[in-house]
């Protein structure tokens, strides 16, 4: 798995009944990779969301979780909202 940048983005809103919501992304996880690809700021994930999606790996509470969807689907990302990225200490 790529490894995350140190400052990968808060998710602060998830669609409800999204599929990511569905697969249990929640506000306040770290958003650390998409399709195996780094996430730094919201322009990797503007490119990565016009791919289909494979999987996104989350952080938590300080461990990592690797959530896997069907390759058509692209409503993963779309369905996620990022902040405004600030170094974190």
């Amino acid at each position: 798995m790529a490894e995350g940048h140190k400052n990968a983005p808060l998710i602060i809103e998830v669609l409800p009944h999204s599929r990511a919501f569905r697969a249990g992304i929640r506000p306040g996880d770290l958003l650390v990779s998409v399709n195996r690809q780094p996430v730094r700021d919201r322009l990797d994930m503007m490119f990565l969301s016009g791919e289909p999606l494979r999987e996104i790996c989350i952080e938590r509470d300080g461990k990592r979780r690797t959530l896997r969807f069907q390759p058509c689907d692209r409503s993963g990302v779309s369905s996620l909202v990022i902040e405004e990225l600030h170094p974190r200490s």
